[in-house]
């Protein structure tokens, strides 16, 4: 039974991660996910390969992973990148997108 509960807990817990190996062209990473892979109220771990480029909305060229988070209220998002050559990354949604900001 234990196994069982642990089981659907991890289930729910895991349709959070996503990794994004691409995104149509013309798209910026955080707008995309934004639109298609976060819903009100909700935080996102997604995998960046490092197929996603500067000029398609990547902080680095060397891909990474972020967190995403949606609130409540339309138009607001919060992005933090943390890239695999050791840098962090901010970028902040408030009607429009903010450059990102590196905190590392």
């Amino acid at each position: 039974m234990l196994f069982c509960e642990l089981n659907s807990k991890t289930r729910g817990f895991f349709k959070n991660i996503s990794i994004i190996t691409s995104i149509p062209d013309g798209e910026d990473l955080c707008q995309y996910l934004y639109d298609n892979y976060t819903e009100k109220s909700s935080i996102r771990i997604v995998g960046v390969s490092s197929a996603i480029t500067v000029s398609m909305g990547a902080p680095t060229v060397s891909g990474g992973f972020l967190i995403f988070y949606r609130p409540q209220i339309d138009n607001y998002g919060l992005v933090v990148y943390f890239s695999y050559i050791q840098k962090i990354h901010i970028k902040q949604l408030n009607n429009d997108w903010s450059a990102w900001k590196d905190v590392s």
